[in-house]
């Protein structure tokens, strides 16, 4: 199992705009199945934005979350300036 970290946050002009942010991180075995752990605490469908690989918009168009792997000290390094909630 990898750990990923997920920002959540909404969108301005199709990108991320960061007014407001959510954290969170999750275990999964690929990037695929932490979105799909999004989906299930957020609800609705998300796809990923074009030519993006780890980047994913929410079908409304009105947030969108970036998934990337990361390592247990580098998260733990976060934890220490931002809370971040585990999925």
């Amino acid at each position: 199992m990898n750990i990923y970290y997920i920002e959540i946050t909404d969108l301005f002009g199709g990108e991320l705009n960061y007014s407001w942010v959510r954290r969170f991180y999750t275990t999964a075995k690929s990037q695929r199945g932490a979105i799909q752990l999004v989906a299930r605490y957020y609800g609705g469908k998300w796809r990923q934005q074009s030519g993006d690989s780890d980047s994913m918009v929410y079908h409304s168009g009105g947030c969108g979350c970036v998934v990337d792997w990361i390592a247990e000290d580098e998260l733990k390094d976060k934890q220490e300036h931002y809370t971040i909630e585990q999925l």
